[in-house]
């Protein structure tokens, strides 16, 4: 695995980070950290979590497997904003019954996030907010510090509140926390990186192929910049591949492979992803170990610019040619989970 290190912060870190937001959909703990064993025996030493993600759970299950791993050698990204409440255990138990309907009724998916809307308090970046749950989240993830502390979904506005700022820094020079920045929907940045508070040294929002919000966002200088949501269209376009042989054709001419192999496509969305973004990481998310190594393996492979700009227009092609499927499956169909 290659390692990066960022040039705003001095942190040193693999170029692809693991995202855990799927942590809670195993069947059981042990499942989960053989999912974090694959990224980490792959060469993953990034992870991504938050203080949402499983109510709460995702942070103690990652600080559980890294709690014997040499920590100098591991970054740990976690966010705040969103809290769980007191009405979290039940929602808890709603979600347990809820895995195995949510893919199969967008009614049953609406009934299921209704439930749990009183288990989450949002928009939580007081600086008595922060302190309370960065304690919790170093807790959790049972470390003494945390790399990157992210602002998780938060408005511009609540990024840049002077007080909150001013906090963040006192804990950058205790160093309960190494660097910070807002994570969220690319939206939100305006399209423009100066419209942060210069404190904010990194930036966190969503690019990949289809969408390649990184070549959009200016003024970057003094930020560093982290990608997520680079894989989110393979299982739309690959079965959209399966039923046109002529499509299967070219990409074999192409790419040397075929649209309907998740795992060269997902690799090739990691590769493109890490091309955009040389000087900062890229996140993917995977609840299968097996597609972890995989992806990995195929994302390092090289990836010149003639590959490149073969596999941008065919990706394009194929997803003119999904557009319609994504349509009738709903807006977000063919969208990423949040890191």
């Amino acid at each position: 695995m290659i390692s990066i290190t960022l040039a705003n912060s001095g942190i040193t870190t693999s170029r692809l980070g693991f995202g855990c937001v799927s942590l809670t959909m195993h069947s059981d703990r042990a499942a989960a950290q053989r999912v974090l064993a694959a990224a980490y025996d792959s060469g993953i030493r990034h992870f991504d979590v938050a203080r949402l993600y499983g109510f709460g759970q995702c942070e103690g299950i990652l600080g559980s497997f890294l709690g014997d791993k040499p920590r100098d050698q591991i970054t740990i990204a976690t966010k705040f904003g969103f809290e769980p409440t007191g009405a979290a255990s039940k929602s808890r138990k709603l979600m347990s019954i809820a895995r195995w309907v949510v893919r199969r009724s967008n009614f049953l998916l609406k009934l299921a996030r209704r439930s749990t809307q009183g288990a989450v308090a949002a928009g939580k970046f007081t600086p008595d907010d922060a302190k309370r749950m960065l304690e919790t989240s170093m807790r959790e993830l049972q470390t003494d510090y945390i790399d990157l502390y992210l602002l998780h979904e938060a408005e511009r506005s609540e990024a840049n509140n002077e007080d909150l700022v001013a906090f963040l820094q006192a804990q950058v020079a205790r160093g309960t926390i190494r660097a910070f920045g807002p994570a969220g929907e690319y939206h939100k940045l305006g399209n423009d990186a100066a419209l942060l508070n210069p404190a904010h040294t990194l930036v966190q929002f969503g690019s990949s192929t289809l969408e390649p919000n990184i070549r959009h966002l200016a003024n970057t200088a003094g930020r560093d910049l982290v990608t997520f949501a680079p894989i989110s269209a393979v299982k739309l376009l690959a079965d959209t591949a399966k039923s046109r042989p002529e499509l299967q054709r070219q990409w074999q001419g192409e790419l040397g492979c075929s649209p309907t192999d998740t795992s060269a496509l997902a690799g090739l969305f990691l590769a493109d992803a890490l091309a955009s973004n040389p000087s900062g990481i890229v996140l993917f998310a995977s609840t299968h170990a097996e597609r972890i190594t995989k992806n990995i393996d195929a994302s390092l492979q090289p990836y010149p610019a003639a590959r490149s700009a073969s596999f941008t227009r065919l990706v394009r092609e194929l997803r003119q040619l999904a557009a319609p499927v994504a349509s009738d499956a709903g807006p977000k169909a063919a969208s990423g989970r949040r890191q």
